[in-house]
């Protein structure tokens, strides 16, 4: 069964909150118009390998940046095929995927450090996910992939709902897609179930 829904946030960035052993997400806070909405954005998996996958590239001349660009800031749910969908949809490919610890010393190591380096406040994130709220707040998550799951978070499995992020800083676009190692990425074209 899929996500109950899914769409896009299109909003500004106003602030950001590490990750940290205690919160396992990521998060941003957002405007969209006189909206508030915060992004929750997982950085550990309960699942082991617990480390998370990322890939990070730029997007700009992806057809995805030019539909988004036109968009008005704010919620909009998606219909089948106008989502993200990690295996069909020709963003990227297994490879492109590395694993990287929530948190870790040193420099340019680890997602808290990833996140900064990309989720600049002033810019214009796109999060595609989940909705939640709006009681006590409104927000966005599973903002990674969702198909693949192992048995536990398999209710959650579909195609063309995938989460992740594309950042417009000026003129720059940014991909920062996100899955758990223990999703697979051989999944039925009509369920999204590990085939």
């Amino acid at each position: 069964m899929p996500l109950r829904s899914y769409g896009v946030l299109k909003a500004t960035i106003t602030a950001r909150r590490h990750a940290t052993t205690r919160s396992d997400h990521y998060f941003l806070s957002c405007q969209a118009g006189t909206t508030r909405w915060e992004v929750s954005i997982n950085a550990h998996s309960d699942e082991p390998p617990s480390d998370v996958e990322f890939a990070v590239f730029r997007a700009g001349n992806h057809p995805l940046a030019k539909r988004l660009g036109a968009l008005k800031p704010g919620w909009r749910g998606l219909r089948p095929g106008d989502g993200l969908d990690y295996v069909r949809g020709g963003l990227c490919r297994p490879e492109h995927f590395k694993p990287l610890p929530l948190s870790k010393p040193g420099a340019n190591n680890d997602l808290n450090e990833l996140f900064d380096r990309h989720l600049l406040p002033g810019s214009t994130i796109h999060a595609f996910g989940e909705p939640w709220g709006p009681d006590p707040t409104r927000g966005v998550h599973d903002v990674h992939q969702n198909q693949g799951n192992i048995h536990h978070y398999a209710d959650d499995n579909g195609v063309w709902q995938d989460g992740g992020l594309l950042v417009q800083t000026g003129v720059n676009w940014t991909a920062i897609l996100l899955r758990f190692q223990s999703q697979s990425w051989r999944t039925h074209d009509a369920t999204g179930h590990v085939r």
